[in-house]
């Protein structure tokens, strides 16, 4: 036996090289041109080679066994293990709930990215490839991109995908290798194909260009982006930076419920984190705390929850306050945007990946239409002949007919002037089509040929061309696929704030806030300090508003914009009896020109408002969809652009709507069902018709309300209220 004479540790080395770079190129990192790893490419092109698309034509919404689609991938494109290309696959489904848009449609259990659920077994799940997957295999069969052979050199596979959009800023994936990671962010689809168009355009030439066309990252998980604008000029710069999200709950009475969590976490790791922080006494006025996921019905999918039940008496602020402190309630999410460029891994920031896409993409054009180019060619070559024969079809016919074929063939060149080829399709074709009418048709298809070689040439040779077409294909995306934004973008983190919520002791007692005229709020702490305000204040800057509430309860201050600005009710000002200290808009930081519409304390956010518009339609808000730690809400109400062109109503009693017409509806708000925010149709108003205002039934004079509980308005027969006082006009 031969004996190897070779430094172990150097070999060591060189086979790790080897493997790392396999693990870099080959498995973990996306690369920026398709956005996609091998093993992603390799499922969906085997898949659309296979046809198995939801929407195909002849299996409309048929849907295949992921064992089968995984099976045909391992056996001819990835032999690396089933498991690897299965946990690929439930990663691009729309059930996984991970992608903005799935190139996956899953019929089954493929689990979900905020929960630790597993997925179905492959025997079990089927799927298919959504529509917008066509979108990355434009011009697939004409040599667009460069064609690899497989593992055993028995087909051919992509290098990559010729993707119409920027597809890594859509729908990218984590990579982990060795020595490097990657974590790309995510990006409505109508803004990245808006800021890919602006660069071309030449009106982005700088990163911070970017900054209000494309905006922050989205998460389909949704919950709340704090603003970090240096982290987002470092991203589109640099391709590095950190951002802070938060989930989303809802407060009503001692409940806490979690209805967002944050991308980079789970629903079991945060009910883990509560209880520990329970028993580590951080948080003691927890009662309990359970899993309470399920579907919605109003989205069609299933949506993670948290139920949290507070002790008697707890201050829901400050333990929600130590729910992001202590859980993943609130995490960090960083971004490194480590891509495969020209083969080998580097980061890169948005702006320069964008300049690099277009680069590529228009290449990709060039080869797609050199190839078109080149048939349209050869097609025009044969339909040629046709206008060379346009002189005397019959004496073609009779040459034909009335001679041997090599004697014919040689008369054709000889009188016509073609060559083997044109000769060789004209004796192909059957006598049928040697007919006037069909030599019109060839010639209109002779000029219809021309024009689409004058066109392939103009892009093929000019670059210009080539960007115009990659534009216009961006638009008809944003148009065929529009989106909508999951994740809120908020204030950046106080810690300050949350330091003094944590540390602050607040008394639990009941408590009135008085507001007079010149929109001045006041705690006052029992009755007879209300009664003496009022008689005080009677006649210079009377008293307007008084309205009970708790300590532990928010103030809520709604403006005509749409926002809603919360403030603790704890923090208004108490020290003097008589005087009032504390202006509302202040207090709220409410911009100079939004007016204030209505005013009420939180309660256990149990209660509502409904914007009512001229028009008849209506919106539901409740006061739970406000139980976030969040200081201000907007796009509350947005009929009219979010301009309240309408009035609030708070008080949900039996009602009268009363049209210009003199037509009038009557309308139980009690019977609303709604859920956080609703729009809906309070009356059905003609044309010219529009809707005054309302008066409440206990207001009205006795009339049958029957005759007027219809979903439209009907003529008022009798006066309906004789005080005009209670009438309340729309705004």
């Amino acid at each position: 036996m031969k004996l190897c004479k070779k430094d172990v540790s150097d070999l060591a080395t060189r086979k790790y090289v080897t493997y790392a770079r396999h693990t870099i190129i080959e498995r973990a990192l996306a690369d920026f041109r398709d956005g996609l790893k091998p093993v992603q490419r390799r499922i969906m092109f085997s898949m659309h080679q296979n046809n198995q698309y939801i929407d195909a034509v002849g299996k409309n919404g048929k849907t295949h066994k992921s064992a089968r689609v995984v099976g045909d991938v391992m056996g001819r494109f990835h032999p690396h293990g089933d498991s690897s290309i299965y946990g690929a696959i439930i990663s691009m489904t729309d059930d996984y709930n991970d992608l903005l848009f799935p190139y996956i449609n899953g019929n089954g259990s493929f689990g979900s990215v905020w929960s630790e659920e597993s997925a179905g077994s492959m025997r079990y799940t089927e799927i298919a490839l959504n529509k917008i997957a066509r979108e990355l295999f434009d011009g697939i069969s004409e040599d667009s991109v460069q064609m690899l052979p497989n593992y055993d050199d028995s087909e051919v596979e992509p290098e990559v995908l010729p993707t119409k959009f920027p597809s890594i800023l859509v729908n990218s994936t984590m990579g982990i290798a060795v020595s490097y990671a990657s974590n790309i962010p995510r990006f409505d689809l109508s803004n990245v194909c808006k800021a890919t168009t602006a660069v071309i355009k030449g009106e982005v030439t700088e990163p911070d260009g970017l900054l209000d066309i494309l905006g922050y990252p989205d998460f389909t998980t949704a919950g709340n982006i704090h603003a970090n604008p240096q982290a987002l000029r470092s991203l589109y710069a640099d391709g590095q930076g950190k951002l802070t999200i938060s989930g989303t709950v809802t407060r009503r009475g001692n409940v806490i419920e979690v209805t967002e969590v944050p991308y980079s976490t789970t629903v079991e790791r945060i009910i883990e984190q509560i209880k520990k922080a329970i028993d580590d006494g951080k948080i003691k006025d927890i009662n309990d705390v359970k899993n309470s996921n399920g579907f919605n019905d109003k989205l069609k999918k299933a949506c993670p929850g948290i139920y949290i039940e507070l002790k008697r008496g707890a201050d829901d602020k400050k333990v929600l306050a130590q729910l992001v402190r202590y859980t993943d309630l609130r995490s960090s999410v960083s971004f490194n945007m480590t891509v495969l460029l020209n083969g080998k891994p580097e980061r890169i920031g948005v702006y320069e990946l964008l300049k690099n896409w277009i680069e590529w993409r228009q290449s990709v054009i060039q080869r797609q239409y050199s190839y078109k180019l080149g048939k349209e060619k050869d097609k025009l070559h044969l339909l040629e002949s046709w206008e060379k024969l346009n002189v005397d079809i019959k004496e073609v016919v009779q040459l034909l007919t009335g001679n041997s074929e090599s004697k014919a063939k040689e008369l054709l060149k000889e009188k016509f002037g073609l060559d083997d080829l044109q000769v060789d399709y004209l004796y192909e074709r059957k006598i049928r089509t040697l007919t006037s009418d069909k030599l019109q048709n060839e010639l209109e298809k002779l000029t219809e040929c021309r024009n689409n070689v004058k066109e392939y040439t103009d892009v093929v040779d000019n670059l210009e061309s080539r960007l115009k077409l990659i534009i216009v294909q961006l638009e008809e995306l944003s148009t065929k696929y529009p989106t909508v934004r999951y994740s809120k973008i908020v204030d950046t983190v106080n810690t300050d704030e949350e330091d003094e919520i944590l540390n602050e002791k607040v008394e639990d007692r009941e408590v009135y806030l008085v507001i007079n005229s010149k929109g001045q709020i006041k705690r006052a702490m029992d009755l007879d300090t209300v009664n003496y305000l009022t008689d005080k204040y009677s006649q210079d800057s009377p008293i307007v508003e008084t309205i009970k509430s708790n300590n532990l309860e928010s103030l809520l201050v709604f403006t005509n914009t749409g926002y809603c600005f919360k403030y603790p009710v704890h923090r208004i000002d108490n020290n003097s009896r008589s005087k009032f200290n504390e202006s509302i808009r202040n207090l709220c930081k409410i911009p100079d020109n939004d007016k204030i519409v209505h005013i009420d304390a939180s309660g256990d956010y149990s209660k509502a408002i409904i914007v009512l518009y001229e028009t008849g339609k209506a919106e539901y808000l409740s006061y739970a969809y406000l139980s976030g730690n969040r200081s201000k809400y907007k796009s509350l109400y947005t009929e009219f652009g979010g301009e309240l062109k309408g009035t609030i109503i708070s008080d949900f009693k039996p009602m009268f709507l009363i049209s210009n017409k003199k037509k009038a509806r009557f309308f139980e708000l009690g019977m609303i069902l709604a859920n956080n925010k609703a729009r809906f149709r309070m009356a059905q108003t003609a044309k010219g018709e529009k809707i005054l205002g309302y008066i409440y039934q206990k207001d009205a004079l006795p009339v049958d309300a029957e005759e007027y509980n219809r979903p439209y308005c009907i003529k008022i027969r009798e006066p309906i209220a004789e005080d005009t006082s209670k009438f309340v006009y729309l705004r």
